[in-house]
């Protein structure tokens, strides 16, 4: 299966102040679906694993905070702070069925010593690709973080 990783940064993009109410669709119906602009060229399938990764200049708020299906493949529309209509942007739609609140991420600094060969770190973009060989092993990562952490959600990945 292919997974990616999907670049947030909350500082520069906040999701138009919706996170919280997505995560809350998720809680409530075990879904929500949403388009996520890709950097590069944009070949990724429909049916791709997608981790949301928040990325930021605070080191405490990064990590993984969300999974999710790729459910289309790429498209193209309007760059989302564009005004003027800008440039064309590549999206694919997500759905997200685990969004956790802002705060209970696993954070970078836990995934990089398990799984080093991923730039956790590094700020990849979005749809950087998660080698094949180490999918099961995030994937590993985020159950325990789900079963250890404080959240009280009923959805797990």
């Amino acid at each position: 299966m292919t997974a990616v990783i999907l670049g947030w940064n909350p500082e520069k993009w906040n999701w138009d102040g919706a996170y919280r109410t997505a995560v809350a669709a998720v809680r409530d119906s075990g879904r929500h679906l949403r388009p996520w602009p890709l950097e590069g060229d944009g070949d990724l399938p429909a049916g791709a694993e997608a981790w949301l990764l928040v990325q930021g200049d605070r080191p405490n708020q990064r990590g993984l905070i969300g999974h999710g299906v790729t459910v289309s493949d790429p498209y193209t529309g309007k760059h989302p702070d564009s005004d003027d209509g800008g440039g064309p942007v590549t999206y694919v739609s997500i759905e997200f069925d685990l969004l956790l609140p802002e705060g209970e991420q696993l954070r970078t600094e836990t995934l990089a010593a398990v799984i080093p060969t991923v730039p956790w770190e590094a700020a990849p973009g979005s749809g950087s690709r998660i080698p094949p060989e180490v999918e099961s092993t995030v994937r590993d990562a985020w159950g325990r973080h789900l079963r250890d952490s404080t959240w009280g959600g009923t959805r797990r990945t």
